[in-house]
């Protein structure tokens, strides 16, 4: 296939390239936006939503435990138990607060601090538009077994995922995860913006620039340099699902299956999926060529595929006006919140009784008001169950 060519214009965004691999192996795998980078007033910010979260542990125990103490009064146990529930709810929403701030660089950060209506396409909104991201570090097993020692490859891994998440995070995308020997990032259209297709591209382009000037800064840390060693990049675009899960904030979907799945890519290779490459074809034709190649899948078999290479024309990503994204996806936000408040009345009145019935009618649809026989006081009374 004769090469397809995309526009725009080459910001001059690099990752900075740590000359020094021997950071302490205490520490994390730096993907995150390090504290030391933040402005004063947003490190305030940080500290003080950090100790948000240890009062609503403290306060979520100590209502918890006085839930135990007055279970056999009925009011009080109302009472506490919906104030429980309150606290859990605000508890989690500052845990996932928390999670978003860490994953996408400063002045987002700073947005979401100053804009609850763009923290609320981060908190509410379900579904969204992304270009999903995958990298994977290919014979990433060989690489270890490879390493002189244990700690010259933890180092080696370290610094690479320093780099990485500082390409994805400088292109306003959404760090996820590292998931072991590679790294999940999305682009969502409210975050992103108009040009997320093309900050996706430049995002895998420069992280495989960047393996390559680390891994050849590196190759004291190994015995021998062995053929093949270099990153897998799969791109996909569709409908992502938002999901709140253990405290963390992800996406699941079908781009994020085939993104994952083209980043089996050769060594150097970046592959994007079919609706990847209907969307940037035309707005991005003249600044890279794309050549139709195939994979193959397990289970699948050869599946066609798009092998993205740069042209060398210079291009220019326009920034996301974050204001202009709320006005357009607010609806998105408000229909979440929605979802969610209903989900969460469903819990509670589930709750309240319904989860005591045997459930043997299967056209069930919540409580029923009963008359009761109060066996203390001999009384009927009505009462959900």
């Amino acid at each position: 296939m004769s090469p397809v060519k995309s526009p725009i214009e080459d910001a001059d965004y690099r990752p900075e390239v740590t000359d020094s691999i021997s950071q302490p192996l205490s520490s994390a795998i730096p993907h995150r936006v390090t504290p030391s980078s933040y402005s004063t007033s947003l490190l305030d910010t940080t500290e003080e939503l950090n100790q948000e979260i240890a009062k609503l542990r403290i306060e979520t125990r100590d209502i918890a435990s006085q839930l135990e103490m007055t279970k056999k009064e009925s009011v009080k146990y109302r009472k506490a138990k919906a104030n429980l529930e309150s606290k859990i709810d605000t508890l989690e929403q500052k845990i996932i607060l928390s999670y978003i701030m860490s994953s996408v660089r400063e002045d987002v950060q700073q947005k979401i601090h100053e804009s609850g209506d763009f923290r609320a396409l981060f908190e509410n909104t379900t579904f969204c538009n992304s270009f999903v991201l995958s990298i994977d570090i290919r014979r990433s097993t060989e690489l270890m077994l490879k390493a002189r020692k244990p700690e010259r490859f933890a180092e080696f891994i370290i610094v690479l995922c320093q780099g990485l998440s500082q390409i994805i995070l400088g292109n306003f995308g959404v760090f996820d995860k590292f998931t072991g020997d590679g790294i999940l990032a999305f682009f969502p259209d409210f975050c992103s913006g108009s040009d997320a297709g093309l900050l996706t591209i430049d995002s895998a382009l420069k992280c495989h620039e960047f393996f390559a000037e680390h891994y050849k800064a590196s190759r004291h840390c190994f015995t021998s340099d062995v053929e093949g060693i270099g990153l897998g990049i799969g791109i996909d675009f569709g409908t992502t699902y938002m999901v709140k899960i253990q405290g963390s904030l992800t996406l699941v979907g079908s781009p994020v299956v085939y993104a994952c799945r083209m980043s089996g890519a050769r060594a150097g290779d970046t592959l994007m999926n079919q609706p990847g490459f209907d969307q940037v074809i035309n707005k991005y034709g003249t600044y890279f060529d794309f050549e139709e190649t195939t994979l193959n899948i397990k289970n699948e078999g050869e599946t066609i595929a798009y092998r993205v290479i740069g042209n060398g024309l210079n291009y220019n990503p326009v920034q996301p006006d974050w204001d202009e994204l709320v006005k357009q996806f607010a609806s998105r936000a408000q229909n979440g919140l929605k979802h969610r408040m209903a989900e969460r009345r469903s819990r509670i009145r589930l709750r309240s009784g319904a989860d005591r019935r045997k459930f043997k009618d299967s056209n069930y649809g919540g409580p029923e008001l009963r008359s009761h026989r109060d066996r203390r006081t001999g009384k009927d009374r009505r009462k959900y169950c």
